[in-house]
């Protein structure tokens, strides 16, 4: 048995191969992996599937771990907070509503990290899809920062931009209403043969970045 699962592991079913059960266990709450090429994403899927498929026993859970993105452009939870690149002294994008969305997030997933074969595969993608809905206001302001910055050839252009689409950002925040320039620059940093996809790391995973040995 595994030492900090044992109870998991000793108590799999006696049709189970204790061995399978345990890299079932570590396949859905030990390995995180991100790629931007989504296909390759899937292809991590099928090959985990494969290692610990069991006779009776639901695909194991990883949609939460596998994600699509690019692992070397993203932001930190200051860096959104500050709507900045760069370290700046006052956080202009609401600390609280940032901290509130990520627990929850950080909450739910932890349920499905938790959650056993017993729990359908389909309420557990009711699940990360409540935890993607939770922080897709902070993704969005993330990406909105990267896009200013891909957007300029120079640090002024660099910063008019991201003026800009702060102020605008501010505004959809205030009334509930997103401008449709802020949303085309999303789309179009995530569009096109140079398109860009983001990963906030301590976003998308925040039950690991919040924890006492995070990162």
């Amino acid at each position: 048995c595994l030492s900090d699962w044992s109870s998991d592991v000793c108590s799999s079913d006696l049709d189970e191969d204790e061995i399978l059960h345990a890299r079932r266990l570590i396949a859905q709450r030990c390995l995180y992996g991100v790629d931007k090429n989504a296909m390759a994403v899937d292809l991590a899927k099928l090959s985990l599937w494969l290692a610990t498929l069991a006779k009776d026993h639901p695909f194991t859970f990883l949609d939460h771990a596998l994600r699509h993105g690019d692992s070397l452009v993203g932001l930190t939870r200051r860096q959104i907070a500050d709507f900045h690149w760069l370290p700046t002294p006052a956080r202009v994008f609401g600390q609280q509503i940032i901290e509130e969305r990520i627990q929850t997030a950080a909450r739910v997933r932890q349920e499905i990290i938790e959650a056993g074969d017993e729990v359908p595969f389909l309420l557990k993608q009711k699940k990360l899809a409540l935890a993607d809905e939770s922080l897709n206001l902070i993704r969005f302001a993330g990406n909105l920062v990267i896009a200013a910055f891909f957007a300029g050839a120079n640090d002024k252009q660099r910063k008019l931009k991201r003026e800009e689409l702060l102020q605008l950002f501010s505004e959809s925040l205030r009334t509930g209403i997103r401008p449709p320039e802020i949303s085309k620059a999303e789309h179009d940093l995530r569009s096109g043969d140079k398109a860009i996809h983001p990963f906030h790391w301590e976003i998308e995973f925040p039950e690991v970045f919040a924890r006492k040995n995070g990162g």
